[in-house]
């Protein structure tokens, strides 16, 4: 039976959706994790129906704001949050984020191996190959994708030693450009300075272990209850949990229990 957005219905749990695992595809939730940079602490755990992070990067960082009174001043993700909407509005809001970009929608294709690559000239706006061959523009406005496109197009390439590892079009070698996206582009540049590739390779040991350690709690039938608002409740026992293990391992009990006695008084 299928729903709308055809999704499958599944009779044990009708708000999970089919996604792709190690085993194959199940009826199954995603589940966001932000955990702190400092402690390693689990600071929002989000079970959603999203088949992938696309559309998660915002609503986590902002559900951890929400449940924490904290602000979040920095957030690294991996390539799965890559949404060019959700970063450059986080960074408006005076945040650092950094998410490593597949470049495929923002450059041209290349092909090292043989020599193969292309420079934009911003003052001409046209590119050159790395036979020194311009590509001008040939169209301003191309729709792909719901996306507008610049299109670039090469004038001379029959003649090119490298034409057939290059392109098969007959026409000359083709380079689709975003119209739109000189902010990202912008990001993506700076993404490549040396603090923000030293955050993403910290990322791996900031998160990794957490949801590592949660993955092997639950054992082999991760999930005993169903539907979603179950499940999150599921998952927030687990990351309750983990916390309170982990704090006992960052400061001594008999510290702890000082502490909430203080807190306590404080909101007596």
């Amino acid at each position: 039976m299928l729903d709308e957005g055809s999704q499958r219905s599944f009779p044990s749990d009708r708000e999970a959706r089919l996604m792709k695992t190690r085993n194959g595809f199940v009826p199954a939730y995603n589940v966001q994790s932000v955990v702190d940079s400092q402690h390693h602490l689990i600071g929002a755990m989000q079970v959603t129906d999203h088949p992938n992070d696309f559309e998660d990067l915002q609503p986590s960082i902002h559900a951890m704001q929400e449940d924490l009174q904290v602000e979040v001043s920095q957030a690294v993700a991996d390539t799965g949050y890559a949404n060019e909407e959700q970063i450059l509005a986080l960074e408006e809001e005076g945040k650092v984020i950094a998410v490593p970009f597949n470049e495929g929608d923002h450059s041209p294709k290349e092909d090292r191996e043989h020599g193969i690559f292309f420079t934009y000239d911003a003052d001409n706006d046209y590119y050159i190959c790395s036979q020194e061959k311009i590509l001008p523009i040939k169209d301003r406005q191309v729709r792909k994708h719901g996306k507008i496109y610049r299109k670039y197009q090469g004038r001379d390439c029959k003649g090119c030693p490298l034409i057939k590892f290059c392109t098969t079009s007959k026409k000359g070698r083709i380079i689709y450009r975003r119209a739109d996206a000189e902010p990202i582009r912008q990001y993506m540049k700076k993404c490549k300075g040396m603090k923000y590739k030293a955050l993403i390779r910290l990322r791996k040991t900031w998160v990794e272990h957490p949801f590592g350690t949660l993955k092997y709690w639950m054992g082999q039938i991760p999930l005993l209850l169903r539907g979603k608002e179950k499940v999150q409740a599921e998952i927030d026992l687990y990351a309750t949990c983990y916390n309170l293990r982990r704090v006992t391992n960052i400061q001594s009990i008999q510290v702890l229990l000082q502490q909430v006695h203080y807190w306590g008084i404080k909101y007596t």
